[in-house]
């Protein structure tokens, strides 16, 4: 089944739907007469607007010069949009990745194309009444509410079923894209979903018999459970037998493989799904919104590429899952160490930072004591000593008038003690988890905090400049993006990074992060032995030593990359060293 995030204690976020204050920003290319070229997630949000008949949601189109795959897209749609010079665009806007929600009354961004879609659908079916808008979001309304860097599914449908339009683009291909291969392998899949049962009774198309109480299928003259059954033929749309927003975001990709390349017949389980979906008028809708499509029928003679028989779910126990245990068998931690010892290379632990005092919590408002953001009083005092630890640096780096970026801020303990600490600088907190930033948003009204801006949003989908970034635990490699945005920005940070075993190697990451680790000769795989190590601070004293060893090290590398590009770094500890096993801190400032 697609990931979902629980959503704790019946708390529903606050965002509270204004329609007449809300604006959605999109990117086009070139205008003519009729028609605006648009890159395809603004082709794939207008698409979902006009298949639910949204009509009241305000539009406002920016140029863009964003390479990619652009379709033509009628300007005749019934629809209130406006082309927008982007000199007179909000600056939060423009921080973003379009496409993106700009809701300025309650100081939020949205952006990320399921996240937009989604708040979209809510807002249509609240401030419109359009109840196809609410059913499209599924159980419990929770279709694709997961991030993508927590859910493949997710992504897939975000980022990677775009790629084969800019694949076929090219002429350097000796199969057809993969991804396509994976949505066809995924539909082969049983049907995963949280009420499977539930639709199964009410569907009427499974008719079980009771036997000692079990309901069971005559199957072939077996025994089989009804569920079973059920999840096997019912893989109708994307999801199972129901239509969801996942089927509006895949659709149009799929239209355009259809009318311009021919392709679709190719695949027997993606023909089927393009047919059932079709069906329900998308074809009409599509129809309308683009342009006539030119046929380009180069890749005809190409073939389906081959990919893994498994389903486009995270939770699927036929995706391969490396193993831990791989990393941190005895043997080759004790080979990464030797190598540490024998590379002659300088830790840059010091334990210390001189001038950094501990904030007296009593002298501040309760509003930014991590007391209102509803902590449990065991983890309470250890939150304390870990906000502190980060936000006196911020607060000392901070210039009026400066950005600080808290990346990762999860409820927003860090960013409005930041806000309240720095209240001449502007606080930009950027969290992809609904709920979390729901309650710092909650928060930061109750404070007044005029200072504040919350982005929910992944991490690469915040574009803005910034001079100071700031991550508290932010988890495995997306430390690392933290500290190479900011690089990237030359803006200084405060990082404390955790589950170091979470790093990963991506297009943009690469391990190890410093030359002179790479130079003395640590491969990848080395490299991850050290990082699974780290994680191990918490059990048998030993152990923990070593993890801490091992923490030392990764951070090390983190700082000696930051320091080829012209930062001074310190690497220190948290106040109380114990107030987490994951107490590093990195301070980078740049020259």
């Amino acid at each position: 089944m697609p990931h979902k995030r629980k959503v704790k204690n019946g708390f529903i976020p606050k965002l509270q739907f204004e329609p007449n204050q809300s604006y959605l920003y999109l990117s086009y290319h070139e205008e003519d007469e009729d028609f605006l070229s648009v890159p395809i997630e603004s082709l794939v949000i207008i698409f979902a607007l006009k298949f639910c008949e949204v009509k009241n949601i305000k539009i406002r189109f920016l140029h863009s010069n964003a390479k990619g795959y652009l379709t033509k897209i009628a300007k005749g749609l019934d629809l209130h949009y406006a082309l927008e010079p982007k000199d007179e665009a909000p600056a939060e806007v423009l921080a973003c990745r379009l496409p993106v929600w700009f809701l300025p009354n309650q100081r939020t961004c949205i952006a990320g194309l399921c996240s937009v879609v989604r708040y979209a659908f809510r807002l249509s079916h609240f401030a419109e009444e359009l109840e196809i808008c609410k059913t499209l979001l599924g159980f419990q309304q929770g279709c694709l509410s997961a991030p993508q860097e927590v859910s493949t599914w997710t992504k897939f449908c975000e980022v990677d079923i775009h790629k084969p339009l800019e694949q076929l683009s090219s002429d350097k291909l000796d199969v057809l894209p993969e991804d396509i291969s994976k949505f066809e392998a995924h539909l082969k899949q049983p049907v995963r979903m949280h009420n499977i049962r539930e639709k199964m009774q009410k569907s009427g198309k499974v008719n079980p018999i009771l036997e000692n109480g079990i309901e069971v299928v005559v199957e072939n003259g077996e025994k089989v459970d009804p569920i079973e059954v059920y999840a096997r033929t019912e893989h109708v749309f994307a999801e199972g037998p129901e239509m969801l927003v996942s089927d509006v975001l895949i659709y149009p990709i799929f239209y355009i493989l259809h009318h311009k390349y021919n392709l679709v017949h190719l695949f027997p389980n993606i023909q089927d799904w393009f047919e059932s979906v079709s069906a329900t008028n998308a074809v009409h809708v599509m129809e309308k919104v683009l342009d006539n499509i030119e046929a380009d029928l180069r890749h005809r003679e190409l073939t389906p590429a081959i990919v893994p028989e498994e389903s486009l779910y995270k939770c699927d126990p036929n995706r391969n899952k490396q193993s831990a245990k791989f990393y941190t068998r005895q043997a080759d931690i004790d080979s990464a160490l030797d190598w540490w010892v024998e590379s002659g290379i300088e830790s840059l632990q010091q334990y210390e930072v001189e001038g950094l005092k501990q904030l007296v919590w009593d002298d501040l408002p309760k509003l930014v004591h991590p007391l209102a953001g509803s902590l449990p009083p065991d983890r309470l005092q250890r939150k304390c000593g870990q906000l502190s630890s980060l936000a006196v640096p911020l607060a000392n780096l901070a210039k009026p008038g400066d950005t600080l970026v808290d990346f990762c801020s999860g409820g927003g303990h860090l960013g409005l003690l930041v806000a309240h600490l720095a209240p001449s600088s502007i606080v930009h907190m950027v969290e992809n988890k609904e709920e979390s930033l729901a309650r710092a948003r909650e928060r930061g009204v109750e404070l007044g905090a005029t200072n504040v801006w919350f982005f929910q949003c992944n991490l690469e989908y915040y574009v803005g400049s910034f001079d100071i970034g700031s991550s508290l635990h932010a988890c495995g490699v997306a430390t690392d993006l933290v500290m190479l945005k900011c690089t990237q920005s030359r803006a200084a940070f405060v990082c404390c990074p955790c589950c170091y075993g979470g790093v990963q190697t991506l297009e943009n990451i690469s391990y190890p992060r410093s030359e002179q680790f790479a130079e003395r000769g640590l491969g990848v795989d080395s490299y991850l032995v050290l990082a699974h190590s780290a994680d191990q601070t918490h059990t048998g004293l030993e152990k923990c030593e070593q993890g801490r060893l091992c923490m030392d090290i990764v951070d090390s590398d983190r700082g000696w990359g930051v320091r080829e590009q012209g930062y001074s770094v310190t690497l220190s500890k948290l106040e109380p060293r114990d107030c987490t096993p994951k107490n590093n801190l990195l301070i980078g400032i740049p020259s």
